[in-house]
């Protein structure tokens, strides 16, 4: 059984999505961590918040998400750290810059910043051409198939189909979220450096964002990179037992752990 080590996670998910694409991740991680405690938050225009507009920056949504953070760490005041996929990454990254001290450790997964790399390395433009094209189709979930065989390599059912089609008819997104979003993204610019103990996950089979984009972070951040060998972009979809174990290992060793 892994060390117990008392300690929340906040996990933030990517692109247009919410804690319900999350699955069963949560338990696995927390199973496969004793003493760790897993919550989420939704960005602003997604899921719970989908009501509610979303900012047009990376920092914009931060702020937002810090703000409801509050409120968490008020009844959970143990020692946090945070994890996040893609967009979620960018908003990280934004968030120990400027607020260190809200957590210990950070773990950014298949993520990606203008200056680190292309904009064809950050995002398959077919598949962005592809997501624009549907947007509409979100409302009725046929595009989820498109979606999960985009970012998994790994895990996609007819199950699993089923129930992101679920999410997008019980909360539909909102075009103009989700073109809001990619604004976002498309902007954003890694920090010079961060203070927070930073891990950096990459999938070099990953087939909408280029692995080189997690390697150019690793570079300007200065922090250490692990891979997954075959898992696609929805690294917690395809393999959350990994996931869970190498995080677990990196926080309550001190050591990036071997692949």
């Amino acid at each position: 059984m892994a060390q117990k080590t008392k300690m929340n996670w906040l996990f933030l998910r990517g692109l247009t999505r919410e804690m319900g694409h999350w699955g069963n991740a949560f338990e696995v991680f927390e199973q496969a961590n004793p003493g760790m405690k897993v919550h989420g938050l939704d960005y602003p225009g997604i899921g719970t918040e989908r009501e509610r507009q979303s900012p047009v920056t990376v920092h914009g949504i931060m702020q937002d998400l810090r703000s409801r953070f509050q409120i968490l760490k008020q009844h959970h005041p143990d020692r946090w750290g945070i994890l996040a996929i893609s967009l979620g990454g960018m908003v990280t990254m934004e968030w120990i810059h400027h607020y260190p001290e809200d957590f210990g450790h950070a773990v950014i997964i298949n993520s990606s910043a203008r200056n680190v790399a292309t904009p064809f390395q950050r995002f398959n433009p077919a598949t962005l051409a592809t997501y624009i094209q549907k947007v509409n189709e979100f409302r009725s979930g046929e595009v989820e198939r498109t979606v999960l065989n985009s970012v998994c390599n790994l895990s996609v059912t007819e199950e699993l189909v089923a129930e992101w089609r679920d999410i997008a008819i019980l909360r539909p997104l909102k075009k103009r979220t989700m073109i809001t979003q990619i604004m976002a993204g498309a902007q954003y610019e890694a920090p010079p450096h961060v203070t927070v103990p930073t891990l950096i996950i990459g999938c070099p089979k990953d087939r909408l964002v280029s692995v080189k984009c997690s390697e150019g972070l690793a570079k300007r951040l200065n922090v250490p990179i692990i891979y997954h060998p075959e898992a696609g972009h929805d690294l917690s979809t395809d393999d959350a037992q990994w996931m869970a174990e190498k995080v677990g290992a990196w926080v309550t060793t001190g050591e990036v752990p071997h692949v």
